[in-house]
């Protein structure tokens, strides 16, 4: 830049002594230097302030280049940090990151992901309303705003953010899922029970959705109907929490059922793999009996 401005002003000068020459079609024009003597200093002022602004145009994308790779690796840093447990490491990674550009999306989300572990609820969801204002059409965040309301036990606010995300993608199961549980806990039934089965339209195998209408099976006093529901969620991948809700409400569906057998091999699977209460092992002794 100190250069350019040298340049100019030499130019300038040289401009001055000697004048202006151009080579056109029809001969030579030259411009006496009289011409320049009292407007070199408003040019050379021009052209250096050209240069500065030319410089300042090629300097900004570099800039913001370098800027946005260094909030990438510190967010890669948090999400490491994050997976190994230590919150705080991550934390400090993220705010790093969110002060270098404030409008990054991936930053944003991993922080509410870290205050929400850290137990910062209403930190999370104020990461997660920015995060949403950074990137409007992200279904993902709509989710997890609803997903950590519903943890709440906020469901009309979940319901909120379930249905904008099941504006932006209608065949998420997880959402339909989620919907159907913040429903189930209003005692809205029979719309928990369509959000369900919505969901295993997508995903039949989906845990979540099976126990879902299981419970309001059994609720409703249809058990007979629940069985075949919570074999599936049995038979497949489900988690450890899925699988020992399936054998509870599995000896539920035949207690009621009077299948004393039954109900008391699903409790002694319960209690094998997760370990039982002492509901369980007294309803493991009705059973036996």
């Amino acid at each position: 830049l100190a250069g350019t401005f040298v340049g100019s002003f030499l130019l300038m000068k040289r401009i001055e002594h000697s004048g202006l020459s151009f080579l056109l079609p029809d001969g030579p024009i030259r411009l006496r230097p009289q011409l320049f003597r009292h407007s070199s200093g408003a040019i050379c002022a021009v052209l250096m302030l050209l240069a500065a602004s030319g410089c300042a145009l090629v300097r900004r994308p570099f800039q913001q280049k370098r800027d946005g790779e260094e909030v990438r690796q510190l967010t890669e840093h948090a999400i490491a940090a994050r997976e190994k447990g230590e919150l705080e490491a991550a934390a400090r990674y993220l705010r790093k990151a969110i002060a270098k550009d404030p409008d990054d999306f991936q930053a944003r989300c991993q922080m509410a992901e870290v205050d929400w572990e850290q137990g910062r609820a209403d930190a999370a969801i104020k990461e997660l309303k920015t995060a949403r204002e950074i990137n409007p059409d992200s279904a993902a965040v709509h989710l997890r705003l609803g997903e950590v309301e519903l943890a709440r036990h906020r469901y009309r606010q979940a319901l909120g953010h379930l249905e904008e995300a099941l504006e932006l993608n209608p065949k998420n199961p997880t959402v339909y899922c989620l919907r159907g549980e913040a429903f189930e806990a209003l005692d809205h039934t029979d719309e928990a029970l369509a959000s369900y089965y919505r969901g295993l339209e997508f995903d039949p195998p989906n845990s979540q959705a099976l126990l879902g209408v299981s419970r309001i099976l059994l609720a409703t006093g249809k058990p007979r109907q629940s069985l075949a529901k919570l074999r599936t969620v049995l038979g497949g991948e489900a988690k450890p929490e899925d699988r020992k809700q399936a054998f509870s409400l599995l000896a539920t569906a035949h207690l009621r059922l009077k299948h004393w057998a039954e109900a008391a091999t699903a409790l002694e699977q319960l209690i094998a793999e997760a370990g039982g209460s002492t509901d369980d092992y007294y309803r493991l002794a009705y059973a036996q009996f």
